[in-house]
């Protein structure tokens, strides 16, 4: 997918997030709580971003994908 087609679902907030293969299990997704974009690292650290800054390599990639985020754990339903 672009991103294009997954901004809809990120700023929706809840249990969305996307992700990039190029990014390595890392995931984005915005906080509704915080007001905020929160990147997952892959090793279990959650950063709250003060900006959204992506690279226009993320901007034109088609590797998104939109996950949904498991509530009680806080990590990618399968």
């Amino acid at each position: 997918m672009k991103f294009g087609e997954v901004i809809e679902a990120l700023m929706a907030g809840g249990s969305n997030a996307v992700r990039r293969e190029e990014w390595c299990g890392s995931i984005l997704r915005y906080s509704e709580l915080w007001n905020t974009f929160e990147l997952h690292g892959a090793n279990g650290r959650v950063t709250q971003l003060e900006e959204l800054s992506l690279s226009p390599g993320d901007l034109f990639a088609d590797d998104w994908d939109i996950v949904t985020l498991d509530p009680r754990t806080g990590k990618v339903a399968e």
